[in-house]
């Protein structure tokens, strides 16, 4: 409906109907917000449910005015449930396949005895038919449909939604109707996206549009835009009809001028399953498919062609991302360019007057000063893990006034309507009665100074940063323009307004000593930013540097600024309630690696392992926000630590296979996992920092 519903004869129609009622396939959002503005706005719109095996229908959902496209509850007589791959009930918010049972429920396919055997069974007494559609639960008991789990693929090794890719590239204007699946292109399967539009538009345009909100893996490569897309006789898109797309290239090809850069070519070919005759000496891995989970498999590639630099060293996961390109990688092979760390250039920076003004930063500064309430307040990154909870936390406070929330409005027509669904998401209650009055958003991005214009005359008091690029490694310079040039633009917003600036940091920033740089054991405080430390990934050190740059504009501009260096942000202390998008989680991620690779090293047992429970977190950033002036460092985390091994040892006790070993029995299971790219998609948070200690001597500050 979506593609034809710019027709006159469609339009004509549309604008006498009372009711218009979709089904058969997913009811895009973007085709709810279309009738409700334009065509069909006297019209009640409804979403309807209900594949041809449970007799036709088993939801019905108003979306007139509803926040959302879901498809409601099962209607009555009908009983549903989303279920895992093994057949286990998943609870509100977690995706799985959606089972429906009740008297519509068919007996099976006829002379079909495997294919009902598969999609008809028999749960809690129950005869259930497994739609094969992806679900979840939403907090008020209806179901929203994602996809089939049959559009849920796999290339190189790496699981891809296709509705969501589908629905990014739908949310571009313009854009009237796309697929994207998978085809096989020039001998290789690359993703590949067809679409409808007003006008011809490019794709390169498209995919730099794409890239702002999916990882480079989950991007087509493969564009082609048609005029309409072919249809079945029951008016669904006939896919086996679709043409083959054309290859975006966006760099000219430049051919291999050495053995080694013939090497790297075919390597990064063979990782992104393409032709090597494809891959260019100056074609970067990430502009043709790579992304931070398949850099896993290079490196262990070219450690495995015995690949080093001139001094021996093994090529890291940070070398990958600086060097993308095969040009680049041999020139750091042959020792041409000179590896530097990512923090390498801090030691060109006169510290003096910023260690003069954290020698201020006292307990004594405390006690002598006046604490301050916040007033009117903007907080970024409302919609984060951090940002929510710190929200909920002004709400509550009887000394914040106004909250302008800076929110990038992305999907959703609403500016309002992602924050409100966080908001019940982790609090159950939306504060919806707080919109427009206590409680205002506005459209924006710290990345963008434009944006904060029409903020300067409404009184602000306070600025808290939580907004944050959290990737540790990046092709480009994305991670610094958020993290440190936009905060950048909170210091000249906040001195021109007279605000106050609370910035969320990380604890990390305390980084490592490396080869007695600084003397191991020296201890990083609150009045201390650089000792010579060692920061291994770009995220920190941007972090770093916008520490740097907030206490000079403290010391030289007069900015009233405060730095919260934040822990391991973990599970509520209150309920146990945690991040939204659990598998995102870098440290979850590492004990899931860990539980891949089925060892453990008995070297990283007592390595400490800390955990800052969210509402904890959230609570000590907003009261220490209120402190004396000269008061500008904190560590707001729990310094009550606990060791690794003690963590993995509760795993073991639960049932996860890891065994405790040395460490070359350790390397030799990491290396194994590495290969099967099966595996290999789950350890980047272990491959990223292997080999970081080589030739050195390491200790944490």
């Amino acid at each position: 409906m979506m593609e034809y519903i710019s027709y006159p004869a469609l339009l004509s129609a549309i604008r006498r109907c009372r009711v218009i009622m979709a089904g058969a396939e997913k009811y895009p959002a973007q085709l709810m917000e279309r009738l409700r503005e334009g065509e069909g706005q006297k019209a009640r719109l409804f979403n309807t449910y209900g594949p041809t095996e449970i007799t036709v229908s088993s939801n019905a959902k108003e979306l007139t005015k509803a926040d959302r496209v879901t498809i409601g509850g099962p209607l009555l007589g009908v009983v549903e449930t989303v279920m895992d791959p093994d057949g286990n009930e998943l609870p509100t918010g977690i995706v799985g396949e959606l089972w429906i049972g009740g008297r519509g429920v068919a007996r099976g396919y006829v002379n079909l005895p495997e294919q009902t055997e598969e999609r008809f069974v028999v749960h809690k007494g129950i005869r259930m038919y497994r739609s094969g559609d992806l679900a979840r639960w939403t907090r008020d008991g209806e179901i929203e449909l994602l996809g089939r789990n049959d559009k849920q693929i796999k290339l190189r090794g790496l699981r891809i939604e296709l509705g969501e890719v589908e629905a990014v590239l739908l949310a571009i204007p313009g854009i009237k109707f796309a697929a994207v699946l998978v085809r096989e292109v020039q001998g290789s399967e690359r993703l590949c996206a067809y679409y409808t539009a007003d006008q011809p538009m490019a794709p390169g345009h498209l995919q730099e549009e794409m890239s702002k909100h999916l990882s480079p893996y989950m991007v087509p490569s493969a564009w082609l835009q048609i005029p309409a897309f072919p249809q079945t006789s029951t008016g669904k898109i006939d896919y086996k009809k679709l043409p083959d797309p054309d290859p975006l290239r966006l760099q000219t090809y430049t051919a291999p001028a050495t053995a080694t850069e013939e090497k790297l070519a075919a390597l990064f070919a063979r990782v992104l399953d393409l032709d090597p005759d494809e891959v260019g000496a100056e074609d970067s891995f990430f502009d043709i498919g790579g992304s931070s989970l398949s850099v896993t498999r290079v490196v262990i590639a070219l450690k495995e062609g015995g690949l080093e630099t001139a001094d021996g060293q093994a090529i890291s996961f940070a070398d990958v991302f600086a060097n993308p390109t095969p040009r680049a990688l041999a020139s750091l092979l042959a020792g041409d360019d000179a590896r530097e760390t990512v923090s390498e250039s801090a030691d060109d920076y006169d510290y003096r007057e910023i260690d003069g003004a954290l020698a201020d930063n006292s307990l004594e500064a405390f006690r002598q000063g006046t604490p301050r309430q916040l007033g009117h307040v903007l907080l970024t990154g409302a919609t984060g893990f951090l940002g929510i909870h710190v929200l909920r936390e002004l709400i509550h406070d009887p000394g914040t006034g106004k909250i302008y929330c800076l929110l990038r409005r992305g999907r959703q027509k609403q500016l309002d309507q992602r924050l409100k669904q966080h908001l019940f998401y982790y609090f159950e209650d939306s504060y919806a009665q707080l919109f427009g009055d206590r409680l205002i958003p506005n459209e924006g991005d710290i990345s963008q100074p434009e944006s904060l214009v029409p903020l300067k005359d409404v009184g602000l008091n306070t600025v808290i940063n939580c907004a944050a690029n959290v990737t540790h490694f990046a092709k480009d310079d994305s991670i610094f323009e958020i993290n440190t040039a936009g905060v950048d633009n909170l210091i000249d917003f906040s001195l021109e307004t007279g605000a106050r600036l609370i910035q969320i940091s990380t604890a990390s920033v305390a980084g490592f000593s490396v080869d007695g740089k600084p003397p191991a054991g020296e201890r990083f405080t609150e009045q201390r930013l650089y000792l010579g430390q060692n920061m291994e990934n770009q995220y920190v050190y941007s972090k770093f540097l916008t520490e740097r740059n907030l206490l000079a504009a403290s010391v030289s501009r007069g900015l009233d600024t405060k730095i919260m260096r934040v822990g391991n942000l973990m599970a509520r202390h209150s309920d146990g309630e945690f991040l939204m998008n659990a598998a995102a989680n870098s440290f979850l991620g590492r004990l899931r690696a860990y539980s891949v690779v089925g060892s453990f090293p008995y070297s990283a047992y007592l390595s400490p392992a800390g955990m800052a429970p969210i509402d904890s977190t959230a609570e000590a950033v907003v009261l220490l926000a209120k402190t004396p002036a000269p008061c500008r460092v904190f560590s707001p985390f729990n310094d009550h630590s606990i060791f690794l091994g003690d963590i993995v040892s509760i795993m073991r006790e639960e049932g996860i296979l890891i065994d405790l070993v040395e460490d070359g029995a350790y390397e030799k299971a990491l290396e194994t996992s590495m290969k099967d790219t099966g595996r290999a998609e789950y350890l980047t948070s272990l491959v990223a920092y292997q080999g970081m200690a080589k030739g050195k001597t390491l200790a944490p500050v």
